[in-house]
């Protein structure tokens, strides 16, 4: 059984509450499968629920949000994702009264799946998305939990295969308040991990549980991780530091050609480790600019941005090739990607 953030199991040999005990109960969704698998309690005593839903949306599978009030009767809903498969396992109520959600997602990456963040208002209007993970075949990387931080950003745990050395890893993410990334961390042993719940502790760390079947006495065993603030823990042996780039790089878009949709990933260099000014662009063999797809200060890591294939103006592109450059500092990088109707 897949056990996500805020769910508690409890086994008790005492007989179940009779009806009259019960304060309310409530369905929620259509004719498809629609499934709830976290809620919170809000500030007005009403409720969140995170999960998925076939019922409704544009694809076989999308993020589901359901606000109700103190009674459980709904006050809005709010369908994310895109063609793809989309899921959301973790909700939570930030310090403004809006919400973070993840979960993950297929629809932004080309063959797998990446960790799903998603930021919204009060109402559920999103206000920003990010999708962390691999590029390929083999990417499958998903998000169990997330959590507000003291310093205004946020802490995901979740599971990797397209990250880490092993199979299966548990998977910590640190963002800040815009979900860039500030550092990434993967945990485990040669077999099957993952990680499905995290919480900020008083000394600023972090501490992580989940499941492994590489170290312990059974099939799978608890897994429990402490780290520091940088999401590093001193065992040696089980664990393993993602250090970040020592260089500008600009890796070739995926898939490449493409059609509608692709995603480019590049790194900033941690030096020193601090935001620095970065600009990707998408230019035309005449060096005319077709669209600017970041213009912002980012913090050293792994990034990734999808590009859907249309101008500054929101005009689909015409099939050719087509240039994107990197810029951070005195320091591009070009690469060139092939558009396919």
């Amino acid at each position: 059984m897949r056990l996500t953030c805020g769910l508690l199991l409890l086994l008790c040999l005492f007989p179940a509450p009779s009806p009259s005990q019960i304060t309310f109960e409530r369905t929620y969704g259509g004719s498809g499968d629609d499934v709830g698998y976290a809620v919170q309690q809000t500030r007005d005593l009403g409720y969140v629920i995170a999960g998925s839903t076939d019922s409704f949306g544009a694809s076989y599978k999308d993020v589901y949000i359901i606000k109700t009030d103190s009674s459980g009767d709904i006050q809005w809903t709010r369908i994310y994702g895109g063609s793809g498969s989309d899921e959301a396992h973790s909700v939570m109520e930030t310090h403004d009264g809006g919400y973070v959600i993840t979960g993950w997602t297929s629809s932004f990456d080309a063959y797998g799946f990446d960790v799903y963040l998603l930021r919204t208002d009060s109402s559920g209007d999103t206000l920003w998305t990010r999708t962390y993970g691999g590029i390929g075949w083999s990417d499958w990387d998903g998000g169990n939990c997330v959590q507000e931080t003291q310093g205004g950003g946020y802490i995901v745990a979740g599971i990797t295969l397209s990250i880490g050395e092993n199979s299966y890893d548990v998977y910590l993410i640190r963002t800040d308040s815009v979900g860039n990334i500030l550092w990434t961390n993967t945990f485990g042993g040669v077999s099957f991990q993952d990680g499905y719940a995290v919480q900020e502790t008083q000394d600023g760390g972090y501490i992580i549980v989940g499941l492994t079947d590489s170290y312990g006495s059974g099939q799978t065993d608890i897994y429990l991780i402490k780290t520091d603030g940088e999401g590093v823990t001193s065992i040696e042996g089980t664990h393993r530091t993602s250090s970040l780039p020592k260089t500008l790089n600009l890796a070739q878009n995926f898939p490449n050609p493409f059609n509608p949709m692709t995603t480019i990933a590049f790194d900033i260099p941690d030096a020193p480790r601090e935001a620095h000014r970065v600009s990707l662009a998408v230019y035309d063999l005449r060096g005319r600019l077709v669209r600017r797809l970041v213009d912002s200060d980012l913090m050293p890591g792994s990034h990734r941005v999808a590009w859907d294939g249309k101008d500054e103006a929101g005009r689909k592109v015409s099939s050719g090739i087509y240039l994107y450059t990197l810029k951070a500092g005195v320091v591009s990088l070009t690469r060139k990607m092939v558009a396919v109707k």
